[in-house]
């Protein structure tokens, strides 16, 4: 853009802003003008009361049953157990090699470097 497109860009636009401050009202006269009343009249007050009451009654009652039976163990046994129902997507041809360390000069090794489906990959 040259100067005299960036000039008239700016006139504009200060033009805008001195339109747009005259049509915005002032603010003292929006701080003094009557506010309308901001009571909730009888039905917002029975409300009120009644929400009240209302959770008052739920920690009441809350309080008063008897504590739940511990549970058994079975739970946590369960939860050391369990296997995601994807974990053979984990299972990758090679993985064998990532399950322990190396021993490096075996012949496993060396036979599931040269065939990484292990068995499989053997020719008959």
């Amino acid at each position: 853009m040259s100067g005299s497109d960036d000039d008239r860009i700016e006139r504009a636009l200060s033009e805008q802003r001195r339109l747009d401050e005259g049509l915005a009202p002032d603010f003292r006269s929006l701080l003094a003008r009557p506010r309308p009343p901001a009571s909730r009249g009888p039905a917002g007050r029975i409300l009120v009361v009644a929400a009240l009451l209302l959770v008052i009654g739920v920690a009441l009652w809350s309080r008063s049953r008897p504590p739940a039976p511990p549970r058994s163990g079975m739970a946590a046994g369960s939860l050391t157990t369990w296997r995601a129902p994807t974990d053979f997507l984990l299972e990758t041809p090679g993985s064998r090699l990532w399950s322990s360390p190396p021993v490096f000069g075996s012949v496993e090794a060396e036979k599931a470097l040269s065939h990484p489906e292990g068995e499989k990959g053997k020719k008959s």
